[in-house]
């Protein structure tokens, strides 16, 4: 029997461009090399620092590139969580039943048993 394997959501595959890498992934990659190989030839050759320093320095210069481009929270793409993150963190934490809190107005004078 002839099986063909189907994806759950189509909207998140991503078409990969070369060497089975997705655009995200080729531009994470590209700027890793440029930025961050970049400086570490630079600090090697020019100022003569000891290799085994700079790739300590260059660790946490490519950990954000690369997660960029490999990293995919909850199914989601990069630039979409962060979306979502920085809503949550910049957002009304007060959350009621009922939707977003507000202030609350009485329409008449409170009687003897509201008090």
């Amino acid at each position: 029997m002839l099986m063909m394997p189907v994806f759950r959501e189509i909207s998140t595959v991503e078409p990969k461009v070369w060497l089975h890498m997705t655009w995200r992934q080729l531009l994470s990659l590209t700027l890793m090399a440029v930025l961050c190989g970049g400086s570490y030839v630079a600090l090697w050759l020019l100022a003569g620092w000891d290799p085994n320093v700079i790739m300590y320095l260059e660790f946490p210069l490519m950990v954000p590139l690369a997660a960029y481009g490999w990293w995919r929270p909850m199914g989601l793409m990069s630039e979409k969580y962060m979306h979502y993150m920085w809503r949550h963190l910049s957002g009304q934490h007060l959350w009621l039943m009922d939707g977003p809190a507000r202030r609350f107005r009485r329409s008449h004078k409170p009687s003897m048993k509201e008090r």
